[in-house]
């Protein structure tokens, strides 16, 4: 079966030597994936848009 991959919204937070920083992006990924990375499904409650959290300590790219 092939993984369906579509358009996600994704935002990136890391904290490197105490130093927050948050990447919004969007991005061509299968949910699978997503999930091998730690992604979390988040809703904001007052525009109900959908986006993808992954929490890291070091340099994400995708």
């Amino acid at each position: 079966m092939a993984w369906k991959v579509t358009e996600k919204n994704i935002k990136i937070h890391t904290i490197i030597d105490g130093v927050d920083s948050v990447e919004d992006t969007k991005a061509m990924i299968s949910y699978r994936k997503l999930k091998a990375l730690g992604a979390k499904r988040r809703v904001y409650k007052n525009t109900k848009e959908v986006f993808f959290l992954i929490e890291a300590d070091y340099n994400l790219t995708l």
